[in-house]
């Protein structure tokens, strides 16, 4: 941010308090700040909550908050979370009239920072927090040089940078996604965002909550979903189409995501389903099934004998369609099994369904999660 490191000089940044906060898992802790506020993230991972919603962060983010925000910690993790909480004013140097004033000045940032130096700001930041701990002098010119230091360098964590940043991670995102069948190479991912592997892991992580491996496993998942129960392919020929040269492999990746085998979930899951109104289809699209194509998603008394007619050339082994349409089970039942769904709740309408195809097994929560990711 040039226009702030041209003002640093001018600044007198004097901080008045400094403390450690600790928490256990499933703790939390509420924050109203009262000046600037800077918050280093040392041990552990976490949310914080701020005006702008919740934010995932880990040992060695950083965020800055000024005066009068409401904030709240929660630990997520089994290991301790441990914050660093540096409290300064901010004021600016002016000359007028031959006097020397210190005037209020605001810090031209907010929230989750993005250094671009991010291993030298975080030993920089450690170094002062271990000098802090020993309540060492703030007054001594070496260490409040220290805390300009620290600013120099925090001051490229625009909210440009972090826009960019998150633009090459979602190409990345979006690189695995389209070439599942892909070997990766993490150096090469690293080198194509401009960070070392270390940084590259932290940030990716931080962004999508898993590591490029688990990142690329997930995907991997969703795309043999998509094979298995749209295509003819068999075990071996999706295992190879998504990156598994090895069939018994892929299976054991498979059952341990979803809860059973490929081959099992391709027995119960490739079979014609019609699914009357876009919001069955939507729960059925959960499991990755893909419903037959109607000509019309919503029966009405206009071109019910048509839908009629379409649904019969289809010859599905069931159809689904909501509570409300109970009426018309009596003509559907003459072309194949009918199961009354609830269609205004996912949850439910998912588990009425793994229950008829016999999936109870499946990972409820993954199908779930994979339902919401198709959903943004």
């Amino acid at each position: 941010m040039p226009q702030f490191i041209q003002e640093l000089p001018r600044l007198w940044l004097d901080i008045e308090s400094y403390h450690t906060m600790k928490l256990d898992k499933d703790r939390s802790h509420q924050l109203l700040t009262q000046i600037n506020t800077l918050i280093y993230v040392l041990e552990g991972k976490g949310q914080v909550h701020d005006v702008l919603g919740n934010h995932r962060v880990q040992a060695g983010d950083f965020l800055f908050y000024p005066a009068e925000e409401r904030l709240k910690f929660q630990n997520s993790s089994s290991a301790c979370f441990v914050l660093k909480k540096i409290e300064f004013a901010s004021m600016r140097v002016e000359r007028k009239k031959h006097d020397w004033k210190l005037k209020s000045y605001s810090m031209p940032f907010w929230g989750i920072m993005y250094p671009t130096s991010l291993t030298a700001t975080q030993y920089l930041i450690e170094k002062l927090c271990m000098k802090l701990d020993r309540r060492f002098s703030y007054r001594h010119i070496r260490d409040r040089s220290m805390f300009y230091e620290l600013w120099e360098r925090l001051s490229d964590a625009t909210k440009e940078a972090k826009i960019d940043q998150e633009l090459e991670m979602e190409h990345v995102a979006d690189m695995l996604k389209e070439h599942v069948q892909d070997k990766i190479v993490i150096e090469e991912l690293a080198q194509r965002v401009g960070l070392n592997v270390s940084e590259f892991f932290k940030r990716f992580k931080h962004q999508y909550g898993a590591s490029p491996g688990q990142y690329l496993i997930e995907q991997r998942i969703r795309k043999s979903l998509e094979l298995l129960t749209g295509t003819h392919l068999k075990v071996s020929e999706v295992a190879h189409a998504v990156g598994y040269d090895d069939e018994y492999y892929f299976s054991r990746v498979f059952k341990k995501k979803l809860g059973v085998s490929p081959v099992i979930f391709l027995e119960k899951t490739r079979k014609k389903i019609v699914a009357l109104t876009p919001e069955i289809k939507n729960i059925v699209r959960t499991i990755g099934i893909k419903p037959c194509f109607l000509t019309s998603d919503t029966p009405q008394e206009s071109n019910w004998d048509e839908l009629l007619t379409e649904i019969n050339e289809k010859q599905p082994a069931y159809i689904f369609i909501p509570s409300r349409y109970e009426y018309a089970e009596k003509e559907l039942l003459n072309i194949a099994p009918v199961y009354a769904l609830a269609d205004d709740n996912v949850e439910v309408g998912l588990t009425q369904i793994l229950y008829i195809l016999k999936l109870e097994e499946l990972t409820y929560d993954w199908l779930l999660a994979y339902h919401m990711n198709e959903q943004q």
